[in-house]
């Protein structure tokens, strides 16, 4: 595999990254992304707000309240879309919530159990040389992590709990803040800050400092440690799993059931129900709606322009199921409820990620057949990842757990990290590009002081993994 020289990732205006990341994250972008317009309006004037969900999406002229129908969506005219937590207390342009939700490749809200090896690394999609992956990519967990195998993390591992494992490689930094138990080697290529026992059985090799507690211990008999600091250590859970941080998408698709755009094709809600043979849906740009998916046969989704696809009930696939994206196609699926692939699911585009987004509602398991590669972005915080094999994914996945028995390839695609650039200070509510905020997930993962999103000075200013450019004061991800 190559490796691609070190290179800074910063927001910017790079025009193959506004075409990329208009439709992100629940919906789309204020530009870019004029996918076939068809006919019909939204019958609520744009203004889905139940549940702590959709505040506003489309619309023209610069706000949301004015119609917000299939050709505002699709234009690209209005707002980005607003969406809240489940508390409905912090409204958040939608592009800062993927810039946050999917700033490490693997974020798991409970810990991680796996026999099989896991790597973890990253490129960055909107680049020359794309296909090239590097060594970043980072993981979080938010409890213990037990990896019988090896653990290869290009970037940071970030853990609040125990890691036990048999082989860790940790590329940059590795925070734990509980004990480290290395059966045979433990490799970290910057720091290491441990908040309980050090041991190691095999060799432990840290390049420059490590930091654990003076009432712990280090256990290493083979060990090569560039300095050792004896203090304090507190590591916070890197992945946003509160009950209150988690994103209403149940709410989302169940509004969407009776105030979608699916008269303009036209689309029966039922096509998909019960099938038999093998199916092909040409998508629009347009926000669309089925009650469920299962049957017999193949399913095929054409999307020619930015598209949002929600499903009221499970997904039950027997066969392939293909998603062919156009030069302008961007998919957003919605399910509420579970989603079971008895046949290799190959879902997404590899080569363009950021344009592909699932978001799960519920706490339904996402179930997969060995072989399985996804090209996307995964948001199910209250949903298990179980799968049956291999697995390889070009995106990023945020999952409630994740107990692989098979090989895991991760490659994170943090061109995702970018998506919060169209927000501007219209996508209202906290966290506008220089609205008020109480941490840097309201920035959109740029800084946060003094209440107020503005330019970093320091590293803690950021969300990790992402660090500060101090000459910039912007929040930037780092690719070896």
């Amino acid at each position: 595999m190559q490796t691609s020289r070190t290179r800074m990732i910063f927001p910017s205006r790079h025009p193959v990254v506004t075409t990329l990341f208009c439709g992100l994250l629940l919906g789309s972008f204020v530009h870019g992304c004029n996918g076939s317009q068809v006919g019909g309006t939204d019958p609520d004037a744009g203004d889905l707000s139940t549940g702590g969900g959709l505040l506003y999406d489309g619309g023209t002229g610069g706000n949301g309240g004015d119609g917000g129908g299939q050709s505002g969506y699709c234009s690209g005219s209005g707002p980005p879309i607003v969406v809240t937590d489940t508390s409905g207390s912090a409204a958040r342009c939608s592009g800062q919530v993927a810039a946050t939700a999917f700033r490490y490749g693997l974020c798991l809200c409970n810990g991680l159990s796996a026999s099989s090896a896991i790597t973890i690394d990253a490129f960055d999609s909107t680049q020359v040389g794309s296909s090239t992956f590097g060594t970043g990519g980072s993981a979080g967990m938010n409890s213990n992590v037990n990896v019988s195998n090896k653990l290869s993390v290009g970037g940071n591992l970030q853990v609040s709990g125990a890691v036990t494992l048999n082989d860790l490689v940790v590329g940059s930094d590795l925070l734990t803040s509980d004990t480290l138990s290395g059966n045979a080697t433990v490799t970290v290529g910057k720091n290491a800050q441990i908040g309980g026992d050090v041991k190691c059985n095999g060799s432990l090799k840290i390049t420059n400092t490590l930091t654990y507690p003076s009432t712990r211990t280090l256990n290493a008999p083979s060990q090569t440690i560039g300095s050792i600091v004896r203090a304090p250590v507190s590591v916070t859970p890197p992945c946003d799993c509160a009950a209150n941080s988690i994103f209403d998408i149940a709410g989302y698709v169940t509004a969407r059931s009776t105030s979608n755009d699916n008269a303009s094709v036209p689309l029966d809600p039922a096509r998909l129900t019960n099938y038999a043979g093998d199916q092909t849906l040409n998508l629009p740009c347009g926000r669309f709606y089925l009650n469920r998916i299962g049957g017999q046969g193949k399913v095929t989704l054409n999307i020619t322009g930015r598209t949002a696809l929600f499903i009221g009930g499970d997904v039950n696939l027997t066969d392939l199921f293909a998603v062919n994206l156009g030069p302008s196609g961007e998919l957003d699926l919605f399910i509420n409820g579970g989603l079971t692939s008895a046949a290799p699911l190959n879902f997404g585009n590899k080569n363009a990620p950021a344009r592909v987004r699932l978001y799960m509602g519920g706490s339904r398991n996402i179930n997969l057949a060995a072989g399985s590669v996804i090209g996307g972005n995964i948001y199910a915080p209250s949903s298990a990842l179980v799968t049956s094999g291999a697995l390889e994914v070009f995106g990023a996945i945020f999952v409630g757990s994740f107990n692989p028995s098979a090989q895991v390839l991760i490659h994170h695609d943090v061109a995702i990290l970018n998506a919060s650039q169209e927000c501007g200070t219209n996508g209202g509510g906290s966290g506008g590009s220089s609205g008020m905020c109480s941490r840097c997930q309201d920035c959109g993962g740029q800084a946060c002081k003094g209440g107020t999103c503005g330019s970093c000075t320091q590293n803690s200013d950021c969300c990790a993994p992402t660090l500060c450019n101090a000459r910039t004061g912007v929040c930037s991800y780092v690719v070896g």
